[in-house]
């Protein structure tokens, strides 16, 4: 007996080459600003994303769908970054209007405005626990704030503009990276001055913690990165190899490895207990502004100034595939949290969500759907039926997950098949999203 539950088909067909360096599909187009996207982010559930532009304006959208949810306006200028709360519940932006500006997620309406510095504000990031927010400027300071607004302390003492701020995995330091070549440590309870990282001759544009809080990253424009000792502020090895300025270096989500990008066109693999380099990744044209590891640490992906991100696999060096589309150059990428999908914001305006898998894994499936539909139990018979374009050569397995990318159910499909019935015993009312490697039609449920 068909029930009468509703269906919500937004299909969004995504092709994949089967070769290796080949040209990856996209999955989604996140169309909407009239400026450079400067930064996106994805929601901590992945059920979003959040997007940063010089149109003045933060975008909340659907990453199911590519809807626009919200539109957070309110700043009077560029908009140079967006970020997510911990918890996902609020959002923090920053904006050459000289002001950070808080929102409420849910429904994109404005909380505080914190006007503190005196000039364009560089940077924004939440506290591990989210009850605090460090901001840094071209006024050469950097100021923590409590999520309600209030000024707690003013980090002042480079004398240039200050380019990033970064917490502490254990929420008790700030860093900041500056033009004035220095990276500096402080007490984030006080605002004492810990340590200045002086090393650098130019500009340090990249500043990271690594993931157990004992070490400082930082790039530079002196075509070097360093790495630091966040304990004393000892210098502990210079990574030496690229020719041109490095504009992003990234710790590897184990801190085993790192990974920096650079105007000289390559991105270089480094080992972090030593700093030797391991492996030059060369493919792109132009020039790399940003690098973002997989969440499982075997891959990164890059960005650039040749309208490409790529994917590159860290144990082999080998392109494993370019995501082809923007008409500009792309700023930023990002992984979503099990690796399946990255990110890219474009100075074309646009942001998109592509297909990450390997091409070799793809094998002869050349569509995958992201079906979000809505289940309402019927203890009778839970169960729908799944209906492909048409019949798969390999074997696949359909996945069901949660919207927050949790797998609740699997299916094994034997190749030949061009209609699958899946059972959904056990699964509460809620929506799902049905994965698998076929091009699924339609679905039934009963």
């Amino acid at each position: 007996m068909q029930s009468i539950f509703t269906l919500f088909f937004l299909f969004a067909f995504v092709t994949a080459t089967t070769l290796l360096g080949g040209t990856l599909g996209t999955a989604r187009d996140i169309k909407g600003h009239t400026g450079y996207v400067y930064t996106a982010q994805w929601s901590p559930d992945g059920s979003k994303v959040l997007t940063a532009s010089a149109d003045e304006s933060a975008i909340v959208w659907s990453s199911w769908t590519g809807a626009k949810l919200f539109t957070l306006s309110g700043h009077t200028h560029i908009v140079y970054s967006a970020q997510w709360s911990p918890d996902g519940s609020k959002i923090a932006t920053c904006s050459a209007d000289n002001t950070v500006r808080l929102w409420f997620t849910a429904t994109g309406v404005k909380l505080h405005t914190l006007a503190g510095h005196i000039d364009i504000v560089t940077d924004v990031q939440w506290s591990p626990d989210g009850t605090k927010l460090a901001s840094s400027s071209k006024d050469k300071s950097a100021i923590i704030w409590s999520a309600s607004g209030t000024n707690l302390l003013s980090l002042k003492g480079h004398n240039d503009e200050v380019t990033a701020v970064r917490w502490s995995p254990d929420g008790l330091k700030v860093v900041t990276a500056s033009y004035d070549g220095t990276a500096k440590i402080w007490d984030a309870t006080n605002g004492m001055l810990l340590f200045s990282l002086s090393g650098h001759t130019d500009q340090v544009p990249s500043v990271r913690w690594s993931p157990d809080g004992t070490k400082i990253l930082t790039g530079s424009l002196d075509n070097t990165a360093i790495i630091w000792s966040a304990t004393t502020g000892a210098k502990l090895f210079t990574l030496q190899g690229h020719t041109d300025y490095v504009n992003a270096a990234r710790w590897s989500p184990d801190g085993s490895k790192i990974a920096t990008a650079s105007l000289d066109k390559t991105a270089m693999i480094w080992t972090a207990a030593s700093g030797t380099k391991i492996m030059t990744l060369i493919g792109h044209t132009d020039e790399l502004v940003d690098i973002s590891w997989s969440p499982d640490g075997s891959k990164v992906a890059t960005a650039s100034l040749d309208k490409t991100a790529r994917v590159w696999s860290v144990s082999t060096g080998t392109m494993l595939g370019t995501f082809t589309g923007h008409t500009e150059a792309v700023n930023t990428v990002r992984w979503n949290w099990d690796g399946t999908q990255v990110l890219s914001a474009s100075q074309d305006s646009t942001a998109r969500i592509w297909l990450s898998a390997d091409p070799s894994a793809v094998q002869e499936q050349t569509n995958q759907p992201l079906t979000p539909f809505s289940i309402s139990p019927n203890p009778a018979n839970n169960s729908f039926t799944a209906s492909f374009e048409r019949a798969s050569i390999l074997p696949t397995e359909l996945n069901i997950s949660n919207l927050l990318g949790q797998t609740v159910a699997t299916s094994s499909i034997p190749s030949g098949v061009s209609e699958w019935r899946v059972m959904t015993d056990g699964l509460p009312t809620g929506m799902y999203v049905v994965r698998c490697g076929a091009w699924v039609r339609s679905l039934v449920v009963y």
